[in-house]
């Protein structure tokens, strides 16, 4: 149902959609733990912090990619370039290009752990 709205397009640039969060598989009721795609790393500092630390666990590539929100998209919703220039430096998280690269991998299982814990901020 939410096949449309994962692609960004100009005249509907929003692709907040309900995703599965990968890390825990299965919520109480034994169905896939979901959350909003424009949630996803204030979901992980939330709830994938181990109690007393303030490190994300590796987070995996096919994750980041699938939570990914390109620059046209948030310009389209009247983000300022610069705010998601500042958003992406300050929580380490790759832009166009880097998310490109991981596609071309074949979204690589590998885990990427350099996304920082700080509380994310509103853009």
């Amino acid at each position: 149902m939410y096949t449309k709205a994962t692609q960004y397009s100009r005249p509907s640039p929003c692709t907040n959609v309900p995703i599965h969060c990968s890390i825990f598989p299965e919520g109480l009721s034994g169905q896939p733990r979901t959350i909003w795609k424009y949630n996803a790393l204030a979901h992980f500092s939330a709830e994938h912090v181990p109690m007393g630390s303030d490190e994300l666990p590796d987070i995996p590539s096919h994750f980041i990619v699938e939570t990914f929100i390109t620059s046209m998209e948030e310009r389209d919703m009247g983000i300022s370039q610069q705010a998601t220039q500042d958003y992406r430096g300050t929580f380490q998280i790759p832009g166009t290009d880097g998310i490109e690269e991981m596609k071309k991998r074949g979204r690589a299982e590998s885990a990427v752990s350099t996304l920082s814990t700080q509380s994310p901020r509103k853009k």
